[in-house]
């Protein structure tokens, strides 16, 4: 699907390549489909996938993930994100703000979403803004207030049975 829509892409705007981190295990598959602005590279580093991700304009996710941790980490670099409209995408990318949804596992519907993409003006500052809410002060801060109210319902609880 990406690939088919990429190739569809590059028609319109040929300076767009396209990198696969990891395509395995369909590598063969999609290396027969690609054409010659798609390159493979293989399990990087994560270095070297941050600075593929600085260089690049946005994100591709065309996948479910339970949360979306790469369209985060796409955010916290200012990348807006193409995102198939399921799972953990849901809850990371704010549509219109930080990247753009597609709906059907198509190529076809990749391709509108490439489209609308390009005819939006990205704010950088508000991308990574909406990924801070995901960061790890944000997570200690979160993360100890609900252990508090679970424990003070626990003794609410407990004070009220004796």
């Amino acid at each position: 699907m990406i690939i088919d829509s990429h190739t569809c892409h590059v028609q319109l705007n040929p300076r767009d390549p396209a990198f696969y981190n990891n395509p395995y295990p369909y590598y063969d598959q999609l290396r027969a489909q690609a054409g010659p602005t798609v390159e493979f590279l293989g399990r990087q580093d994560d270095e070297h996938v941050a600075a593929l991700l600085r260089g690049s304009r946005g994100f591709i996710l065309p996948g479910a993930e339970d949360f979306g941790m790469t369209a985060v980490e796409a955010q916290a670099a200012g990348k807006p994100v193409i995102a198939y409209g399921v799972g953990g995408a849901l809850e990371s990318v704010v549509e219109g703000e930080t990247g753009l949804f597609f709906h059907e596992p198509t190529a076809d519907s990749l391709l509108s979403a490439i489209q609308q993409f390009e005819n939006v003006s990205w704010q950088r500052d508000a991308i990574q803004k909406n990924a801070a809410r995901f960061g790890r002060d944000q997570f200690k801060t979160r993360i100890a207030a609900t252990i508090e109210r679970a424990y003070a319902d626990f003794s609410t609880r407990r004070s009220a049975a004796k």
